[in-house]
């Protein structure tokens, strides 16, 4: 069949299109073969990628073609020219590095899902008593950005599969790496980081903390000025709860009283533009990408997706495009620990992330075609199903975890027999060191 190759703005892609490839630093997303939009989800995964698309009229469905020759008729893609491969963006004044990881230094995942372990049973007994060790708190941190360096989709794995009578640990835990990553992407010190980590966390204590029902308090990052200021005094206050609050790193808390700044100036403090503090939109940011995923916190369960078009549209309001495009490079389309959907009826769990191909996730096979169990995990290609992909919140994880943890994790006895000793007895930080 020939291949008639034309290219549209992405504003005009639509489910149904053949993309053969895209503009920017983003280009290796599309494979070679090329990629067919079958769902409004990967559509919405490109937008976030690019400007300009080169498409295949004749593999693209009769649908598609139609809604494209509506549009050239008027001429809407003649004046356009596609963005040069290694073009930055003038909002990136300082372009990420590099993260590279290398996960022979932890083959099995041990030291990762114990480092995990550990701070999540902290975090845990913290909101229990309303009392933050910093101490343990800033050396745990300081474990947790070291590992960042080896293998992160261990810790995001292990936060799905790890079970725990409370969910804020988890979101508190995977907001404090999406915002180490930024952190190590943008080669910043290991005290530093820690610190932003450690606001992430009490940040998401202290919204956990708050009645939003009876105090009638909205925690959407859309929000409007008038619940900027209620949220913000509320915030306040519960941090002045905790127990040792005067002990906490003044750098952290100073975070916190400025989550609710706006870069329109209408914050609390009315600070705005360029004179927002960087850190404090960094943490809001990690902090509200994990909260639109979930079910509660004044949101409707979303997609990744769906979170960072959110963000995205929230930039010159919330915060500075600047940090918003450098989040949207780290945070995922098809987050590490999430089931998805192939085709009609299989599923699988994202295992891990490409490091170049957002829209390629490691995937690791659940059930059959005809979404039966299977008696064993099987590893597969996203790039086989990529245009079959689609989020899956019918099933629950723990369902699979047993199949899960035997696929990834090792299965010496002394590693079984150490995990059981440690987290049953509910040893956490330095015991569980000197046990392992």
């Amino acid at each position: 069949m020939n291949t008639q190759k034309t290219q549209v703005h992405i504003k005009d892609l639509v489910v149904g299109m053949f993309v053969l490839r895209i503009d920017g630093d983003k280009a290796g997303a599309v494979p070679d073969s090329g990629l067919m939009m079958e769902t409004k989800e990967q559509v919405e995964s490109l937008k976030l990628m690019c400007h300009l698309a080169y498409i295949d009229i004749h593999k693209s469905s009769a649908e598609a073609t139609k809604h494209w020759a509506n549009f050239a008729e008027k001429d809407n893609c003649e004046e356009v020219k596609l963005m040069p491969i290694n073009e930055k963006k003038a909002v990136i004044q300082a372009p990420l590095i590099a993260v590279t990881q290398n996960k022979q230094q932890d083959l099995h995942g041990y030291k990762g899902r114990l480092i995990y372990r550990v701070l999540a049973q902290e975090i845990s007994k913290s909101l229990q008593h309303k009392h933050i060790d910093v101490e343990t708190f800033q050396g745990q941190l300081d474990d947790l950005y070291s590992y960042l360096n080896v293998n992160s989709d261990v810790l995001f794995l292990e936060s799905q599969l790890y079970s725990l009578h409370s969910e804020t640990c988890h979101i508190a835990l995977r907001s404090a790496i999406h915002v180490g990553i930024h952190c190590l992407a943008n080669n910043r010190s290991t005290s530093y980081a820690s610190n932003l980590m450690l606001a992430a966390i009490i940040y998401v204590y202290c919204l956990d903390s708050i009645d939003t029902q009876s105090d009638a308090i909205n925690i959407q990052f859309s929000r409007s000025t008038v619940d900027d200021l209620v949220l913000d005094k509320a915030i306040q206050e519960t941090l002045k709860t905790i127990v040792n609050f005067k002990h906490l790193p003044f750098s952290a808390v100073k975070i916190i009283q400025h989550m609710h700044e706006t870069f329109t100036g209408h914050g609390p403090q009315q600070i705005a533009g360029d004179k927002l503090q960087s850190a404090p939109q960094i943490v809001n940011v990690a902090v509200h990408f994990e909260l639109m995923q979930m079910a509660g916190w004044g949101y409707q369960k979303q997609t990744a997706v769906a979170a960072l078009t959110q963000l995205r549209s929230m930039a010159h309001i919330k915060v500075s495009e600047r940090t918003i495009e450098d989040m949207v490079v780290i945070l995922p389309n098809f987050p590490t620990g999430q089931l998805i959907r192939l085709g009609k009826a299989q599923t699988a769990i994202v295992t891990g992330q490409h490091p170049q191909r957002k829209l390629n996730p490691e995937l690791l096979a659940l059930t059959d075609a005809q979404g039966q169990d299977l008696t064993k995990a099987q590893k597969i290609s996203s790039e086989v199903k990529l245009g079959h992909i689609q989020h899956n919140s019918d099933l629950n994880i723990h369902h699979f975890a047993d199949m899960i943890r035997d696929a990834v994790e090792p299965k010496k006895p002394w590693y079984k027999r150490l995990f059981n000793k440690i987290f049953a007895t509910g040893l956490v930080g330095s015991e569980a060191a000197q046990t392992a």
